[in-house]
């Protein structure tokens, strides 16, 4: 397994479509023919999930075809998926690093408090990366 560099979360398919980890295929097909409507890839609008404090984010049309690739094939796509956030992207959209930390050990105490204790978020969603915690909080399954 590869090892996680910012380079795995820079890149990853799921950003460079714009879509949360969580996405169905109708969606990553749906958000690939959006971006294959710009002649230009530079003019390609940015997404909700283009998460400016992982630094900038290019897309060429080729980048959108390997992304369309890799999340066809199942071991690459869970792999991306693994290493992805899923949930709503407000809670990861925050100008840096910290402020997303915060914002999202917050969503987790309010989460917690609502599932009587639990500590997560139901669904997959809010404050987690799919497979650990984000944050200086808890890890996950």
């Amino acid at each position: 397994m590869e090892a996680l560099t910012q380079n795995r979360l820079t890149r990853n398919a799921y950003r460079i479509l714009g879509l949360s980890g969580d996405a169905s295929q109708d969606a990553i097909s749906q958000a690939a023919r959006k971006m294959r409507l710009w002649a230009n890839a530079r003019q390609i609008p940015n997404t909700n999930w283009d998460l400016p404090w992982l630094g900038a984010l290019e897309r060429s049309k080729s980048d959108v075809e390997q992304a369309v690739a890799a999340l066809a094939d199942p071991p690459t796509r869970l792999r991306e998926r693994l290493l992805w956030f899923c949930g709503q992207p407000d809670l990861f959209s925050a100008g840096d690093l910290q402020t997303v930390r915060d914002s999202l050990q917050q969503s987790a105490r309010g989460a917690g408090a609502q599932a009587g204790g639990a500590g997560g978020v139901a669904g997959g969603g809010g404050g987690r990366v799919r497979g650990r915690g984000v944050g200086g909080g808890g890890g996950g399954g």
